[in-house]
């Protein structure tokens, strides 16, 4: 490859990851950090982090679930199916953050400089309403108490959170003294 091409494609994959509005770092099949769009590098601080190309996050759990993605892209085959739940990533003084692990496979790679899978990260500090599935297992609540818990910021009543997600307003009562 001649270095006129080498650099263009280097550019592109830069820009292609910096195109994802949110904040995402790119992985290598090794587990390694390839590359951190802008929006990711402002994320960063004493509890989250990129040290020798490894993402270090200050959370207990969450390096465990780190490591086993990482364990995964090393001895799945590039063409298998890379399939794993939401990271969350606990913080002392700010809200969780959510990491969402997207595979990148086949000629999609190209343009991510190689990368084997791409972290998206929610930061709940900045967010509004998220995902339901990642608020269920964020707080390990049922789905209908998790469509409460997403009104909640909005300041809504029991009366008004009941008739917006079809109840009673005492099973939002219940609802909110089980969140």
């Amino acid at each position: 490859m001649s270095k006129a091409v080498g650099r263009a494609a280097l550019l592109t994959s830069i820009n292609a990851l910096d195109m994802i509005p949110r904040p995402a770092i790119a992985l290598s099949q090794l587990g390694l950090v390839i590359e951190v769009n802008r929006p990711a590098a402002a994320l960063f601080d004493d509890e989250l982090r990129i040290r020798n190309r490894r993402l270090i996050v200050a959370d207990r759990e969450a390096p465990s679930a780190l490591e086993h993605l990482s364990d995964r892209m090393r001895i799945s085959s590039d063409t298998m199916a890379l399939t794993v739940s939401p990271i969350i990533v606990r913080r002392r003084t700010l809200p969780p953050l959510i990491i969402q692990v997207l595979p990148v496979d086949g000629a999609a790679r190209s343009p991510f400089l190689g990368a084997r899978a791409i972290l998206v990260l929610n930061d709940l500090a900045r967010e509004r309403r998220p995902e339901l599935e990642l608020l269920r297992q964020l707080s390990n609540i049922t789905a209908a108490e998790a469509r409460l818990a997403r009104l909640i910021p909005s300041g809504v009543s029991p009366e008004q959170a009941a008739e917006t997600i079809g109840v009673a307003r005492e099973t939002v009562r219940n609802h909110l003294k089980a969140i």
